[in-house]
């Protein structure tokens, strides 16, 4: 499968005359709880020529290339992705820790300092704890409960850790979730990819109440912050990677 996709950055890159710098797998397959009919979640980074990005009739600044069954496959622009990066957007982060990639460039390594430089604690908490509130609050199915507690353990490595959380959920379980629970949830995690994607599920009353617990120790730690930081840096980045 990764040469098909590799395939189809190579034809967004000639239709729509831009380089790919950075393409990676996102969502349930990234996370380590994809099903049997999980499709591909792919990612990218792209970057156009210098006179587009002069022009006085911008280009878009995102690429939606093909969505069915079996793919979901869109991008962002550089630029886009760089003001993302200033605002600390948690999903931009996710796809730089992805442990499923197509292509990594040397332009993208040159923005590895950024991603650490710009990371706040309050916009990734906030992020995830909200996430988890609402995939908690909808009708269960095994994906959605993976999925919250994906977020909640991505929130208590915030705040232990202060670094952006990993995205496969067994390494969060195995880091953050409380012994008595992993063995269950690794079952869980085994049971998600012999099924199918909205198949439903017994819920266990004990991880709920760990869930809710989790959600009144996190609410604390959530405040509104203002941060003005220095964005010469992605400036700066930018032009390097457009050889200007």
């Amino acid at each position: 499968m990764k040469e098909t996709i590799l395939l189809k950055l190579k034809e967004i890159e000639e239709k729509e005359d831009v380089k790919i710098i950075y393409a990676v797998e996102s969502g349930s397959r990234a996370w380590g709880f994809e099903s049997d009919d999980s499709d591909y979640d792919v990612r990218f980074i792209y970057v156009r020529k210098i006179k587009d990005y002069l022009s006085m009739f911008p280009k878009k600044d995102t690429i939606h290339f093909e969505l069915n069954n079996i793919y979901d496959i869109n991008g962002w622009d550089l630029q886009k992705a760089l003001k993302l990066l200033y605002q600390s957007n948690p999903t931009l982060y996710e796809w730089n820790h992805s442990p499923i990639m197509y292509k990594r460039t040397s332009e993208w390594e040159s923005i590895q300092p950024a991603f650490e430089y710009y990371f706040q604690i309050q916009k990734a908490l906030h992020h995830y704890y909200h996430m988890s509130i609402t995939t908690y609050q909808k009708p269960k199915t095994l994906k959605r409960y993976l999925y919250t507690l994906r977020t909640i353990l991505s929130c208590l490595w915030v705040i232990e850790k202060g670094t952006p959380p990993p995205i496969q959920l067994e390494i969060l379980v195995q880091e953050q979730l409380i012994h008595e629970l992993k063995a269950y949830v690794l079952s869980l995690i085994e049971q998600k990819r012999t099924q199918k994607e909205n198949d439903s599920f017994q819920e266990s009353p004990e991880l709920n109440n760990y869930i809710e617990k989790q959600f009144q120790f996190i609410k604390p730690y959530l405040i509104h912050e203002k941060t003005n930081l220095d964005y010469h840096l992605l400036n700066e980045i930018f032009l390097n990677i457009l050889n200007i």
